[in-house]
């Protein structure tokens, strides 16, 4: 059943990427992150100091490409709390989405305050932008983490249908060990019927996990195509390669410390062959919880 309103895939090219730029144990990454996108899409850089971006801004190969906005934040990490975007005919809505109380109070307004204009919540009570990987037609794919943060069962997901234009929530059961609970450290959608899996070589529960939510997906769509995407673990360190950057058929992934070269080439041929090219960017940040995707923010006008 399709809805009035339909969240935007995953796979949708957005209008910009938002960078933060701060000086920070991270700053090498973010940089890198930005003069592998800049090529390819615009950037905001969400900026604390703009002589500093600016100076950086200038260093790179397509300074054009480039918007430097000032605001405070506590944290890179703006994925979770950038603006959820919701195709309404030929315009966008933004929802703001809610997170847990987490300590960090400018991170907690940062997308209003930069706004232009006011945009409501997202009517969950917790939902981070991460656990929200859409689909075609208003698919949703969350981990369980969403029930158990809103005390719901996965029939009281269906309410929040029209607001957030979603039309089937797929919910699954996340990494044993991995601390975000968030959908896009283990599953991506390429284009309809593609779906990337986060394939753990490292823990057998894992993949027993990953393909429960492979033969969900099947069940669900008749077309679908999946591909495995090797990654590796550690305790509660999860390097996984599908918390990318994508930007219509160009990858921007991350290669961790834990990530042997063979799973870069395995990971580089399996997606060439789906039509896609792969940049890696070197993101030791596993410890974190986080890489590329997490980041960032995908803005769409």
């Amino acid at each position: 059943m399709k809805v009035q309103n339909c969240i935007i895939a995953d796979y949708a090219f957005p209008a910009a990427v938002m960078v933060p730029h701060c000086r920070c144990d991270l700053i090498e990454i973010l940089e890198n992150i930005a003069k592998a996108v800049s090529p390819h899409c615009g950037v905001i850089l969400l900026s604390e100091d703009q002589e500093f971006s600016q100076a950086f801004l200038e260093t790179t190969d397509h300074p054009d490409h480039f918007s430097i906005i000032t605001a405070p934040y506590d944290t890179p990490w703006i994925r979770d709390r950038s603006p959820v975007a919701v195709k309404c005919g030929h315009n966008v809505r933004w929802l703001r989405p809610v997170v847990e109380n987490m300590g960090r109070p400018n991170d907690d307004v940062l997308f209003k305050l930069i706004s232009a204009n006011k945009h409501d919540c997202v009517p969950l009570g917790v939902l981070p932008q991460g656990n929200m990987v859409a689909g075609q037609d208003g698919l949703m794919l969350v981990t369980r983490d969403i029930l158990k943060a809103n005390h719901l069962n996965r029939n009281d997901l269906k309410k929040y249908n029209q607001n957030l234009g979603v039309s089937k929530w797929l919910v699954f059961t996340g990494f044993a060990k991995e601390t975000t609970g968030h959908a896009d450290v283990h599953i991506r959608v390429l284009e309809k019927h593609l779906y990337a899996v986060a394939w753990n070589l490292s823990v057998k529960q894992d993949r027993q996990r990953i393909q429960r939510l492979t033969d969900m997906l099947q069940k669900y769509d008749d077309k679908a195509r999946i591909i495995k995407i090797p990654i590796r673990s550690r305790g509660q360190k999860y390097a996984s390669l599908v918390n990318w950057i994508q930007l219509g058929q160009k990858i921007i992934a991350p290669k961790f410390d834990e990530t042997p070269q063979s799973d870069i080439e395995q990971t580089e041929n399996i997606l060439n062959k789906h039509g896609f090219d792969v940049d890696f960017v070197y993101s030791p940040t596993s410890h974190l919880g986080g890489s590329l995707h997490c980041l960032t923010a995908s803005i769409f006008v």
